[in-house]
């Protein structure tokens, strides 16, 4: 095994991925690296599709995190959570009973 294929596995591994599910057309231009379903407590006051400004950490991250760790901005109304440590699926993925 050389260097490169070691890199390239390495990076696969970390790389997180992408959301590949139907999202609703507020939420079609945003990047599907990023978006993750929050409790929306601007004018939406129900769950929406948010951008995070980084890409999605995982949950344990998410849980880990402490208030301004991360943000994601609702992309319905546009208000920015702050405190992410409630977002416990990325992009809205149901966990299996």
């Amino acid at each position: 095994m050389n260097k490169d294929s070691i890199s390239a596995s390495a990076e696969a591994v970390y790389r997180p991925s992408a959301y590949e599910g139907r999202v609703p057309n507020y939420a079609a231009a945003a990047d599907r690296k990023r978006v993750v379903r929050l409790l929306c407590k601007g004018r939406c006051c129900k769950t929406r599709w948010a951008e995070m400004t980084v890409d999605y950490p995982g949950e344990n991250v998410l849980r880990r995190s402490q208030v301004l760790d991360f943000t994601a901005t609702c992309l319905k109304c546009g208000r920015i959570a702050r405190d992410l440590e409630n977002v416990p699926l990325q992009m809205g993925m149901e966990k299996s009973a």
